[in-house]
């Protein structure tokens, strides 16, 4: 019996500054610069308390625990200032809060406080430590679900087993191991610390004077809530069910591990447009059914091992198939934005998948033929339609260490197959006429097409200036910006030399020296850019290049000592 209890406490101040200089572009910028200021703290505190239990009963084991846990979190507990592009600072590319238009309101950012208690209990109870059982429960009270209908509690459970079968049965000599395993979990996740009861927020002030008057008079005003309370919350709930087995074969020297796994996620929170004349824009609901269906796959072997040489490889393959089942069960034909720019939509609707990309694009006739109008401009879409998905078919890795007597050599071969992304860069390049497309165009004459003019007549060079202004910048005909993310690079080399200290009488018990490069070079790229770079992390920009940094390659060397 083992009684433990352990804590944390984490605190940071943060502050985040942009300074947009006076002649940036106007289109977020103001005449005399914007500054976007935000300073804050952030903390968490954590304490658990486990009692553990471990007993063997004869051919039995038997493994428990049970425990409770407390967390309170707070993020965002500051200032922040913005004057944008509408409102310029009162003296150019001066950024300091006295220099703000009195307009622009300094907003005390309210954090996003939560509590959340949880108790929770496992159990593994083994058989002649080949035959294992595992059981799991978890119940979370949070504080972001208060005065909602269904409480504050949520529980759930899990379940799993695991057999060795070569512990079981006789196999083959060549057979060295055998397991296979299975399991079916469920976990909740609470909502947002803001979402239940919605809140009234304070406008921008509006200042005035009379002429000739030093004195000056602001007010501001109150805008209800967008939304409606939502106190039919409930957490949402993702089920995975999952099987494997992993085998070895000749003493170790070649084995394989392979996983399917079921997941699916349902009651995910969701915003949705309300009925006209209710008052209110939107309104959150639990809705949503997504799965993701995969397998798995490594494969490693020792193909060479002899003397003072050996070659360990090893091989990683990965499969995963995402569907939206439906988003909102009372409404089929319901689409969810994640997030759009300008021409650049990322939307879910049933049927559809998460990573799915949408943006104008060309018009097309019968045959297939790009629809021009009376002069030579390409038609796009009315609406947004489906360009790709940015989710790959399928990844593999290929690793690879060789050593020979106190040396080592290794390198990391990494390959996205399939899959989809999106070029604001390239777009904007074209219609400034600053890209080698554009200069490969201008240098041929026209740009080859094969389009068709409102009276038939086939058209298979346009002007280049005329045919990238219509499709170029950011409101263009982004279809046409659309690539392949299949891509294949190394991904690591290393190489490192373990010194002999046999015969130099030091208190070291070993020493190592190495170098290691990171992201060296593609062997394989279709994109004209790195396709795994993103504007950001958010699930509204996950493919969309906007002049992105461009990756880096990065070199190491290493001294490790072992006292």
């Amino acid at each position: 019996l083992k009684f433990t209890v352990k804590g944390n406490y984490d605190y940071a101040n943060k502050k985040n500054e942009q300074r947009h200089w006076a002649g940036s572009n106007t289109t977020n910028v103001s005449k005399n610069g914007t500054w976007n200021f935000r300073e804050y703290k952030d903390w968490m505190s954590y304490i658990d308390a486990i009692l553990s239990y471990n007993k063997y009963f004869g051919d039995f084991s038997l493994n428990t625990l049970a425990g409770i846990s407390y967390q309170e979190t707070s993020y965002g507990d500051g200032v922040s200032v913005n004057n944008g592009a509408s409102y310029p600072l009162m003296l150019p590319n001066e950024f300091s809060l006295q220099n703000m238009p009195h307009t622009v309101i300094v907003n005390t950012t309210f954090p996003s406080r939560t509590i959340k208690e949880g108790y929770f209990a496992n159990a593994s109870i083994g058989f002649k430590e080949m035959v294992f059982l595992d059981l799991s429960g978890r119940m979370d009270r949070s504080s972001t679900l208060a005065f909602t209908e269904n409480g504050v509690a949520y529980f759930y459970p899990a379940i799993g087993f695991s057999g060795i079968v070569s512990e079981m049965v006789s196999l083959p000599d060549f057979v060295t191991f055998g397991k296979v395993r299975g399991s079916y979990t469920t976990v909740a996740n609470d909502v947002g610390f803001d979402n239940i009861i919605q809140r009234m927020s304070i406008n921008n002030r509006s200042v005035t004077s009379q002429v000739g008057s030093t004195s000056v008079t602001s007010s501001a005003s109150v805008s209800a809530p967008t939304s409606p309370d939502w106190l039919t919350a409930k957490p949402e709930m993702i089920t995975s069910v999952e099987v494997g087995t992993d085998w070895r074969f000749l003493d170790g020297k070649v084995g394989f591990d392979f996983t399917y796994y079921n997941i699916i996620s349902t009651d995910q929170r969701m915003s949705i447009p309300t009925l006209q004349g209710v008052g209110f824009n939107s309104m959150l609901i639990n809705a949503g059914k997504i799965t993701n269906k995969g397998i798995e796959l490594i494969v490693d072997a020792e193909p060479i091992s002899r003397g003072s040489f050996s070659w360990i490889t090893s091989l990683n393959y990965a499969h995963n198939k995402n569907k939206i089942v439906v988003v909102n069960p009372d409404d089929v034909n319901q689409i969810i934005n994640l997030g759009s720019s300008e021409g650049y939509y990322s939307r879910i609707k049933s049927g559809g998948s998460f990573g799915d990309l949408y943006a104008f694009n060309f018009e097309y006739d019968d045959q297939g033929r790009i629809k021009l109008d009376d002069n030579q401009n390409p038609l796009k879409t009315t609406e947004p339609v489906f360009v790709g998905r940015i989710d790959p078919d399928f990844t593999l890795g290929w690793n690879n260490t060789f050593n020979y007597k106190r040396l080592s050599m290794g390198f990391l071969i990494n390959g996205v197959f399939g899959g989809n992304v999106l070029s604001y860069t390239e777009a904007m390049l074209d219609n400034y006429g600053v890209s080698k497309r554009s200069a490969d165009a201008r240098d041929k004459g026209g740009v080859e097409v094969n389009a068709v003019m409102p009276d038939g007549s086939a058209v298979t060079t346009v002007d280049p200036e005329k045919w990238y202004r219509a499709i170029g910048n950011i409101n263009g005909i982004l279809g046409a910006y659309v690539y392949d993310r299949t891509n294949v690079r190394l991904t690591q080399f290393s190489l490192n030399y373990n010194v002999p200290l046999g015969n130099l009488n030091l208190p070291v018990k070993s020493a190592s020296v190495g170098l290691v490069g990171q992201n060296l070079f593609f062997l394989y790229r279709n994109a004209p850019y790195d396709p795994e770079l993103t504007m950001s992390a958010g699930s509204g920009s996950q493919a969309l290049d906007n002049f992105n940094l461009p990756s880096t390659r990065t070199y190491g060397f290493n001294i490790k000592v072992n006292f």
